[in-house]
């Protein structure tokens, strides 16, 4: 009787023994396909949460000083705000709180912050200008650095070796997608930091909650990482610090000048890449009405020497069409300082930064702030 029954029973594990403990390789593949899409909405999430709230985790040198930037405006809601954007030159060597500026008893002073980055080109200007539009900053005032040393985009001031790939945002790769282009590594190391964020920027997410996960190591150098672009008087300027111990010191960092920086200068050729995107910058600045000036840091007197006839020639000719096509003043400050202040030939030692900053302030910022006509001998003027 049984016999008969044993066919079918066998049928019959073999039937529902795999559905009950062996689950089928549609439902394994569909399973690890939501894994994948989970993880990867996971990272879209943390990246567009790094950005936003978090930057400084992305890129310390912007996302600790914005945070800053948007305290001091918190704290001074009505006050108009005035922006300074360069290079290392002038995050080192203007401090806005030597400047006093005032306007009309019925306005409040205005608020001058100090945005530059350390290599920061026209390139560069426009991708911090961008980054600070998308944070909702808008200055009135805005104060663009312009070197001719940044101009060509070549050797060792080509802004393309100096951007950190794994620090750059999404909005940062439309801008080097037109103005530094034919990287690939470049773009790949980018894409990476904002498609795998967890992957690129654990030692820091670690850093800001975790801290006994990291190594000793590693916590020493993120700590003194963030202490290094914490801003020590709130305005953005930090300190130059490589102070040669003397003057023979000083001279030989003059002399590396002439081998990295005289070259680009002659002859000075200007970039399109490094052109199209200040043209760019001015036009969205036009566009937002924004009140917008170029300026010329200072130098030591041997970097003025390497500006020979025809480079002269060049830089008056760039700035005073540039001045012409978006109606800017061009300052010139670049023999302000005597060349015991500066500790290469073109930075700053904190001991020439006050004083530079308080004339800046005085005879630069404060009447073109307040609208009033500037003095002949703070404009650029093209010497044949």
């Amino acid at each position: 009787m049984l016999s008969k029954f044993r066919v079918p029973v066998g049928l019959l594990m073999e039937a529902f023994m795999p559905k009950l403990f062996l689950p089928p390789v549609s439902t394994g593949r569909r399973a690890a396909l939501w894994g994948l899409f989970f993880f990867a909405c996971a990272q879209v999430v943390l990246s567009l949460y790094l950005n936003e709230r978090r930057p400084e985790l992305r890129d310390p040198a912007f996302g600790l000083r914005l945070r800053t930037l948007q305290k001091r405006l918190r704290e001074n809601p009505t006050a108009p705000l005035v922006i300074l954007l360069g290079s290392s030159r002038v995050l080192n060597g203007l401090a806005p709180a030597h400047m006093t500026v005032t306007l009309d008893q019925e306005r409040v002073a205005p608020l001058i912050f100090n945005f530059a980055f350390t290599g920061a080109g026209s390139v560069r200007e426009l991708m911090t200008f961008r980054r600070l539009r998308a944070a909702g900053i808008r200055p009135d005032w805005l104060f663009l650095e312009t070197w001719p040393v940044l101009w060509p985009e070549e050797g060792a001031f080509a802004e393309r070796r100096l951007i950190v790939e794994e620090e750059l945002h999404w909005t940062d790769l439309t801008v080097l997608s037109r103005y530094l282009p034919g990287k690939c590594d470049f773009f790949a190391n980018a894409l990476k930091g904002n498609l795998v964020p967890l992957l690129c920027y654990r030692s820091r997410m670690l850093h800001a909650s975790a801290r006994f996960l990291l190594s000793r190591e590693l916590e020493q150098r993120l700590a003194q990482e963030e202490e290094d672009w914490a801003c020590p008087d709130g305005t953005g300027w930090l300190p130059y610090r490589k102070i040669p111990a003397d003057l023979a010191a000083q001279r030989r960092e003059v002399e590396k000048g002439l081998l990295v920086a005289a070259p680009l200068l002659n002859p000075l050729r200007i970039s399109p890449d490094s052109d199209r995107a200040l043209r760019e910058l001015l036009d969205q600045c036009r566009a937002d009405g924004i009140k917008t000036a170029l300026f010329l840091m200072p130098e030591h007197s041997a970097c003025r020497s390497w500006y020979t006839p025809q480079t002269r020639a060049v830089v008056g000719s760039y700035l005073r069409q540039l001045s012409q096509d978006y109606q800017v003043p061009v300052f010139d400050t670049r023999d302000w300082v005597s060349d015991a202040y500066f500790a290469d030939f073109c930075h700053l030692t904190p001991q020439g930064v006050g004083p530079f900053s308080e004339r800046f302030g005085r005879d630069v910022l404060r009447p073109w702030v307040q609208g009033k006509p500037l003095a002949p001998e703070v404009l650029f003027h093209a010497h044949p």
